[in-house]
C-alpha cells in the first residue's frame, strides 16, 4: 500500500504534474454523472472497474452510489474509521494498493469480488469533499503517475458536476414545493371543496419524496380529535375516515403536533412512538409525522408512512414536507374562516328575512284586524237580512235560489277573513307531550266526512307522545286533510305514516299525509306555500302558507313530494325539541 508521501511513484504526483484535460459530462441527473465518471475513469486509467462513494453526514458513512461494470459495489464506509478509503476521504491525496492480498481486511468486499489492486481518489467540490473513487484491477498492478492525475482530474470534474447537478435537483424540487403551494392556494380561490385540495396536496407530496402513501389529520375544532381529511395510498377510504381520539399521546401524528416538530420512525413496527395498531393495519414499516401549525395554533398533522420497505427518511426530505405543510396550514385555516364566515353571512340572512317576515306578519294584523272590524260588521247585517229573507220567502223557487247564492258568497267572505286573521295574528307555543296519534285522528274526524274517504293510519314503533302545540299542529293537520279530501274528490285512500328523521341535522319526528289525487305540478311545488298563491277557483291561498307557518315556529318545515304511483305527500317535521326561531 502506497501512502502519500511515501517513496514511490506517487511522488511524481505530489509535485504537481499537469493533469490532463477535463471530460466533459453532459448531464444534469447525479446518478448518471456518477456512472459517466465511473467509466470514463476506468476506461482511461485502464482499470478493469470503478466504484463512485458519496459521503452521508447523517450516518457519517460513504456509501457506494454507483458502479462500472453496475453488479461492482462496496459495502458502506464509515468516515472515522482506518480504512483507506476513509482516510483519503479525511485527507487530500490519493491511495494506492498494489494489491489487496496483502491487505485482505482494507475492503472485503472487493477481495470477495475478485479486486487485487486499488487506486482511491477523493472528489472534491467547490469548498468540501462529497466523496471518493476508487479504480480496481482483476490482478496485481503498479498504477502509474499519469493514472493518479487522470483519476483525480476525472474526481474533481465529477465533484463539481456532482454540485451542480444537486444545485439543479434542489431548484426542481424547490419549483416543485412551490408547485404545490401555488396548486393549493388555487384550488381555493376557485372555490374548490377543501377535502379535493387535500387531496391533490397529498397526492404531490407523496410523489415528492416517493413515500407508499399519505395521511392528512386534522384537529377537530371542538373535540380536539385528529380526524382523516384526505389520503393517498392503500386503503384510501380508510385514510380520510380515520379517527384518533384526544387525549394522551397514542400516535406519532399527536406526538408530533404535540411537540411541534417533525419525527421520523425508522422501524416503525419496534418504535413506541408508532400506534402498533395503526402499524398493522396498513402495514407500515417506516413513518414520518410533520405538523400542520398556522399563527401557534395547531391545524393537523401529515403523516406519510413507507410500507415497501424500512427506510430513513432526509433532513432534506422532512424540510420539503415542512415547508409546504406550514403553507397547507394557512391554507385550511383560512379555508375554515371563509367557510365560518359563509356560515355567519347565512344565519344572518336567514335572520334577516325572519325579522322581515315578522314585520309583514304584524302590519299583516294589523291590515287584516282592522278590515276584520270594518267588513265583519257590514257583513253581521247581511246576515240578518238573510235570515229575515229566509223567514218571509220560501227555499224553493227564484228567490230561494238567489238567497242561498247570497248567503253562500256572505259565508265565503267571512272564512276568508277569518282565515287572514289566522295566518296573521302572532301565536305562542303552547308545547307539550301530546299522543301523536289522538292529535292526527282528531283532525281527520273534523274534515274526512265523505263515506268514500278511507283513511290509513301507521305510526313507526317507539314513537307514542309528541312535544307539540296540540292546536296548532291540529290545525295544520287540519288543512292537509281538507286539501288531500277536496283533490281526491269523492274517493279515495289518505295514508298517513308517522316515523322517525332528522330536519336540519337534528333529530325530529316527521308525519307523511300521502293521497291519491293528481298531485301537485312539479313547476308550482315552490310556490305553493307562499300566502295567497292558489290554483283554486275558490280558494284564498292561506291554508299552506299558515302550515308552513306552524311547522315553522316549531323550529320544523314542511316538504311536498310526488306520490306513488299518483298524487302527493306533504311531510311534517317536527324537532323533538320544538321551539319557535327568532
Amino acid at each position: 500500500m502506497t501512502l502519500p508521501g511515501d517513496e514511490g511513484e506517487l511522488a511524481g504526483v505530489l509535485l504537481g504534474r499537469e493533469a490532463p484535460e477535463l471530460l466533459e459530462i453532459p448531464s444534469l441527473d447525479e446518478r448518471e454523472v456518477i456512472a459517466q465518471s465511473a467509466r470514463l475513469a476506468a476506461e482511461s486509467c485502464g482499470a478493469d472497474g470503478a466504484v463512485v462513494m458519496l459521503a452521508d453526514p447523517e450516518r457519517r458513512q460513504l456509501i457506494c452510489e454507483v458502479g462500472f461494470p453496475p453488479e461492482l459495489t462496496i459495502d458502506p464506509i464509515p468516515i472515522d474509521s482506518d480504512l483507506p478509503t476513509a482516510h483519503v476521504f479525511r485527507g487530500d491525496a490519493a491511495i494506492v494498493i498494489s494489491d489487496l492480498g496483502d491487505f485482505p481486511m482494507t475492503l472485503p468486499r472487493a477481495v470477495k469480488l475478485g479486486i487485487s489492486s486499488v487506486l482511491i481518489v477523493r472528489v472534491n467540490g467547490h469548498s468540501s469533499p462529497v466523496g471518493c473513487m476508487l479504480l480496481g484491477g482483476f490482478r496485481p498492478r503498479r498504477w502509474s503517475s499519469s493514472d493518479v492525475r487522470q483519476a483525480e482530474a476525472t474526481a474533481r470534474h465529477l465533484g463539481l458536476s456532482i454540485e451542480k447537478a444537486r444545485q439543479y435537483r434542489e431548484a426542481t424540487d424547490r419549483i416543485a414545493d412551490l408547485s404545490v403551494i401555488q396548486d393549493v392556494a388555487s384550488a381555493l380561490s376557485r372555490g374548490e371543496p377543501l377535502s379535493t385540495v387535500l387531496d391533490s396536496a397529498a397526492r404531490r407530496l407523496t410523489a415528492l419524496i416517493d413515500a407508499s402513501g399519505c395521511f392528512v389529520l386534522l384537529v377537530d375544532p371542538k373535540s380536539g380529535d385528529l380526524r382523516g381529511a384526505a389520503g393517498i395510498g392503500e386503503q384510501e377510504e380508510a385514510r380520510r375516515t380515520l379517527r384518533i381520539p384526544a387525549g394522551p399521546v397514542g400516535s406519532l401524528s399527536q406526538l408530533a403536533l404535540s411537540e411541534r416538530r417533525p419525527i421520523a420512525v425508522y422501524d416503525a413496527t419496534t418504535d413506541p412512538r408508532a400506534n402498533p395498531t395503526l402499524v398493522e393495519r396498513f402495514g407500515d414499516k417506516s413513518l414520518l409525522a410533520v405538523p400542520m401549525i398556522h399563527g401557534g395554533k395547531p391545524i393537523g398533522s401529515l403523516l406519510f408512512d413507507e410500507t415497501r420497505t424500512f427506510r430513513r427518511f432526509s433532513e432534506k426530505e422532512i424540510d420539503r414536507v415542512q415547508a409546504v405543510a406550514s403553507h397547507l396550514a394557512a391554507a385550511v385555516e383560512n379555508a375554515r374562516l371563509n367557510e365560518d364566515l359563509r356560515r355567519s353571512y347565512a344565519e344572518l340572512e336567514t335572520t334577516q328575512a325572519q325579522l322581515v317576515g315578522r314585520e309583514r306578519l304584524a302590519a299583516l294584523g294589523e291590515l287584516a284586524a282592522a278590515v276584520a272590524h270594518e267588513v265583519r260588521n257590514p257583513l253581521g247585517a247581511i246576515f240578518n237580512v238573510l235570515g229575515g229573507l229566509r223567514r218571509r220567502w220560501s227555499e224553493d223557487g227564484e228567490i230561494g235560489t238567489l238567497l242561498s247564492i247570497l248567503e253562500e258568497e256572505a259565508d265565503r267572505i267571512n272564512r276568508i277573513i277569518g282565515d287572514l286573521l289566522d295566518f296573521a295574528k302572532p301565536h305562542e307555543l303552547a308545547v307539550e307531550s301530546v299522543p301523536v296519534a289522538e292529535v292526527i285522528e282528531d283532525a281527520a274526524a273534523a274534515s274526512i266526512t265523505m263515506p268514500g274517504i278511507d283513511l290509513d293510519l301507521a305510526v313507526e314503533p317507539g314513537i307514542d307522545r309528541v312535544a307539540m302545540d296540540r292546536r296548532q299542529i291540529r290545525q295544520a293537520l287540519l288543512n292537509l286533510f281538507v286539501n288531500a279530501v277536496q283533490a281526491m274528490g269523492d274517493r279515495g285512500r289518505l295514508r298517513v305514516v308517522v316515523r322517525r328523521g332528522e330536519w336540519n341535522g337534528a333529530a325530529a319526528v316527521v308525519v307523511d299525509v300521502e293521497d291519491d289525487g293528481p298531485g301537485v305540478d312539479p313547476h308550482l311545488r315552490d310556490r305553493i306555500f307562499e300566502p295567497f298563491f292558489t290554483t283554486k277557483a275558490t280558494g284564498t291561498g292561506l291554508g299552506l302558507a299558515v302550515v308552513r307557518r306552524i311547522l315553522e315556529g316549531h323550529g320544523g318545515g314542511v316538504t311536498v313530494a310526488s306520490g306513488a304511483p299518483r298524487g302527493a305527500v306533504f311531510s311534517l317535521h317536527l324537532p323533538e325539541q320544538p321551539g319557535a326561531k327568532p
